[in-house]
């Protein structure tokens, strides 16, 4: 990277290029798997000592600054608590006084910060599994409506990138790719069940534009859906006259 001068417009400038960075370190941090975000913050710590020698204690200071912010928001936001569960007032300032003095503090005090939060991630854990519960629950009931990660993050009251981690730590997919299976699974049931033309089926599966659907389905089943319900239909009738024959049969004897 490129080594910039040392001046307090330049620095205001690498924090603002930051900002939602640090948001999502923030949202990260408060969980389980806080390790890869403590090596992501450590590698841009490393890069401000790289850029600035001793690392400036202004860019440390906003740092600090932001980061605890945002954590503040999400205690308060998401789970009525404050920062104040975890850290006395004289914690508070001690850490203000000894993370700005190098990126090496602030890296100690944020391993240190993260053993503090060990309890309240167990908690939220707990309550984030029911949140996904709830999630799956409107997604099958609202296959028919269009919504977006955050309407359903809003609906069980939790970030949306906390959401999008735990539904894939609990189901092993992604909230699109959980969705998506959901309505191929209900389209499947309406090819063989229901007489409703193709462009229908995408209307009450959740796709208004019926080619898309078609593109979804095929990239899903490896048929289009004209072909999955020719296929359904004449493995249908194949069973029918399986099942005719053998009573034909049974009653020879």
């Amino acid at each position: 990277m490129k080594k910039l001068s040392n001046n307090e417009n330049q620095l205001e400038m690498i924090m603002k290029e930051n900002i939602q960075k640090i948001e999502h370190w923030s949202m990260e941090f408060m969980t389980d798997s806080c390790d890869h975000v403590l090596r992501e913050i450590s590698d841009y710590l490393v890069f401000l000592e790289e850029n600035y020698g001793c690392c400036n204690n202004l860019l440390l200071m906003q740092f600090l600054v932001e980061f605890i912010s945002n954590i503040k928001m999400i205690l308060r936001k998401e789970y009525q608590a404050s920062l104040s569960d975890f850290l006395t007032d004289h914690e508070l300032m001690d850490l203000f006084g000894r993370s700005i003095r190098s990126g090496t503090d602030m890296k100690n005090w944020l391993q240190n910060f993260s053993a503090h939060l060990a309890p309240y991630r167990k908690r939220r854990e707990s309550s984030s599994a029911f949140a996904v519960e709830d999630v799956k629950r409107y997604i099958k009931d609202n296959l028919r409506n269009n919504f977006t990660r955050k309407e359903l993050a809003d609906l069980v009251h939790i970030h949306p990138d906390h959401l999008s981690h735990v539904f894939r730590n609990q189901t092993g997919i992604s909230i699109r790719e959980y969705v998506t299976n959901k309505r191929i699974s209900y389209a499947k049931f309406l090819l063989c069940h229901t007489n409703l033309y193709i462009s229908k089926v995408a209307l009450e599966c959740g796709y208004e534009n019926a080619a898309y659907f078609s593109k979804i389905f095929r990239k899903s089943t490896g048929m289009t859906p004209k072909e999955f319900k020719k296929s359904a239909s004449g493995e249908l009738s194949a069973n029918i006259e399986s099942a005719l024959t053998g009573e034909i049969k049974e009653d020879k004897f």
